[in-house]
């Protein structure tokens, strides 16, 4: 599926990242708009009709840390 493209880097996200923030997020980077869209697209689809109350992270493997 694809989805639009955003630019994944602005002059925030560039002042952002000297700081070093993703040292703590196993995939050392921050997620894609598309990541985000892709479970969102999957939520509302009927392919998930059986699941409710999930939570599901999307943190590039924050949380298990």
């Amino acid at each position: 599926m694809q989805f639009a493209q955003v630019p994944s880097s602005t002059p925030m996200t560039e002042e952002m990242l000297k700081t070093r923030p993703t040292d703590n997020i196993p995939l050392n980077r921050f997620g894609q708009v598309d990541e985000v869209a892709e479970l969102a697209v999957f939520l509302a689809s009927d392919e998930s009709k059986f699941m409710n109350r999930a939570m599901i992270p999307i943190d590039g493997g924050y949380t298990i840390v």
